[in-house]
């Protein structure tokens, strides 16, 4: 975040690719020489450990130096302040694992397997809005600042879903060849999860950009607010989908999350907008 915030995008990416390679080359290894699940969890620890260890070698070489104090009271301010949105994860957390909790135990785990493989390939995809949001957000925030036309800072909240359209019909259309290396001799399900599940993508995109910009505009205690009211209604839902229609209200409860932050992130965006257009013209 910090190094987003001053606008080093470049370290910041490198970092990320560095521990993500080296995880994945860990992970590789491990599994290769069967060397059983509590191996496999450590080298997963290796991306986290390795990016936070550059990130703060990088802030401490190139912007300022860096030390630990522990406050505990400082330290509960700061969680007070927080509350909203981390009851908001907490709940959002929550919703976010239904799907593995209820799916093997109303489809059974043949299923499960097949829509976790499905469903995994296009989590990993959030990678893409998420860094088009991420190279988008200085952009909004000095186009709130400066008072430039609503519209370019619609531009930007969309751009990220533009992006991710094309991605996911790709993936689309490649769902059956996928689903036949993962699973040579049953991949009907797996194909069905992937098309179903890959415009999750285009929804977080949508989702993530008109959020980026409602914090460019300073209104995200508000949204965290609404978010955890849609994280509420998620978790009720999913649970419902998942017992009535078993892998597709699976994947329907994936696309419900994220259609739900987008529907209510977007009029809130639209009201941003009106009233800074009503103080511009005031101003005027």
């Amino acid at each position: 975040d910090l190094l987003q915030a001053v606008e080093r995008l470049p370290a910041l990416a490198c970092i990320n690719m560095v521990a993500g390679l080296l995880l994945t080359a860990a992970s590789v290894v491990v599994t290769y020489m069967e060397l059983g699940v509590p191996a496999l969890c450590a080298a997963y620890l290796i991306g986290p450990i390795l990016s936070g260890s550059l990130s703060l070698l990088f802030v401490k070489r190139q912007l300022f130096p860096v030390s630990f104090h522990l406050s505990v009271r400082r330290s509960i301010e700061l969680l007070w302040e927080a509350r909203v949105m981390g009851s908001q994860v907490f709940v959002g957390t929550l919703a976010n694992q239904a799907e593995n909790l209820l799916v093997p135990m109303v489809s059974g785990m043949a299923n499960y397997g097949q829509f976790a493989a499905g469903s995994l390939l296009v989590r990993r995809l959030d990678v893409l809005p998420d860094a088009l949001c991420t190279a988008f957000y200085p952009l909004m925030v000095r186009a709130y600042q400066r008072q430039e036309p609503d519209s370019s800072l619609l531009r930007l909240a969309l751009l990220p879903v533009m992006f991710c359209v094309p991605a996911a019909l790709c993936v689309y259309f490649l769902a059956a060849a996928i689903s036949r290396i993962l699973f040579p001799d049953s991949s009907a399900v797996s194909t069905f999860v992937i098309q179903v599940t890959v415009w999750w993508v285009p929804l977080v995109g949508l989702a993530n950009g008109l959020g980026y910009a409602l914090n460019a505009a300073q209104r995200e205690r508000r949204e965290t607010a609404l978010l955890m009211t849609t994280a509420i209604i998620s978790l009720i839902c999913s649970p419902i989908l998942i017992w009535q229609f078993g892998v597709l209200g699976a994947c329907l409860s994936l696309l419900l999350r994220q259609g739900l932050g987008a529907v209510v992130r977007l009029p809130m965006f639209l009201t941003t907008a009106m009233r800074r257009q009503g103080r511009a013209g005031s101003a005027a």
